[in-house]
């Protein structure tokens, strides 16, 4: 079934990682997602987004390190073990975590908020 427009607008949200099925999306199908998002629209051709893409070995790292750095980072008594253990283990039903980052173009002519929003459009899509 192909999901219309209006189905997919509709029905976006933020998924949380306990939400996951544990099924393993092909990582040709995430390139193919992330090729589509360069398609939005940017002023003087900046493509000023960058898609950072974990999965396998480097997705339980990151999970890891986020447990580590949640721990080292918050003071000691408003840290939460039950916290560091859902952080270092809520993983591992995610096949891959793309973080979106905005990287300023070389053109200082475009100002940072028609990069931001043209990052904001590539996420989108």
């Amino acid at each position: 079934m192909t999901l219309t427009v209006e189905q997919a607008i509709r029905n976006r949200r933020t998924t949380k990682a306990a939400a996951m099925n544990g099924k393993k999306i092909p990582d040709e199908q995430i390139t193919e997602l992330l090729e589509l998002a360069r398609w939005a629209p940017n002023h003087g051709r900046t493509e000023p987004w960058q898609f950072i893409v974990y999965s396998g070995d480097a997705l339980q790292n990151f999970a890891r390190d986020h447990a580590r750095l949640y721990w080292e980072n918050t003071p000691e008594d408003k840290r939460l073990e039950s916290t560091r253990d859902r952080l270092e283990a809520g993983m591992q039903t995610v096949s891959h975590l793309i973080i979106a980052i905005m990287k300023r173009g070389g053109n200082p002519k475009i100002p940072v908020f028609e990069e931001i929003a043209a990052a904001s459009a590539a996420v989108q899509n």
